[in-house]
């Protein structure tokens, strides 16, 4: 609710001056000091609603990798989970915890406004390499390609939809 009118519970009021001293008193004796708040702002999220599949593959000259993850809707609040259930025999251990590591390092964007995606669950499936002609990048190149393939396939919100989270920030 921003129009530019002051609110009951805008600092620039009575009550509002009240609501934060209050505030600031509860928060500064329960769990932190506290000497102010900020405006705080809104921070956009993007997620999934059905269980899809993503297939990266990563073919230079010289290079290989493949990678197939498969994308779950989660709960609400629950951010980004990543798991493996590729056998040894396919994938050897190394290489699904290199994946893994690809997929936890980087902040990964939607692809309906680019925001930031959360509430999945990212599990690897089964993946390739070569002897040879695999490298550590080569996976990175694959992982990012099958997720990125896998929220193109997905059902998303409705456009108006999208996650959204407050975050009031204490000064």
């Amino acid at each position: 609710m921003y129009s530019g009118m002051k609110s009951w519970g805008d600092p620039g009021t009575a009550y509002g001056r009240c609501t934060d001293r209050n505030l600031k008193a509860y928060a500064g004796r329960a769990i932190w000091p506290v000497s102010g708040f900020d405006t705080g702002n809104i921070v956009y999220k993007e997620t999934i609603l059905n269980t899809v599949e993503g297939v990266g593959h990563f073919e230079p000259l010289r290079h290989y990798a493949e990678v197939h993850l498969l994308l779950e809707p989660g709960e609400a609040g629950s951010g980004l989970q990543f798991d493996t259930a590729c056998s040894e025999d396919v994938l050897d251990r190394n290489w699904q915890r290199l994946i893994l590591t690809h997929l936890e390092e980087k902040l990964h964007r939607g692809v309906l406004t680019g925001a930031e995606i959360t509430d999945m669950k990212v599990t690897l499936l089964t993946g390739r390499a070569h002897m040879k002609h695999t490298e550590g990048g080569d996976f990175r190149q694959a992982t990012y390609r099958a997720l990125r393939q896998g929220l193109m396939q997905a059902e998303k919100p409705a456009a108006g939809t999208v996650l959204w989270i407050y975050t009031g920030t204490s000064l």
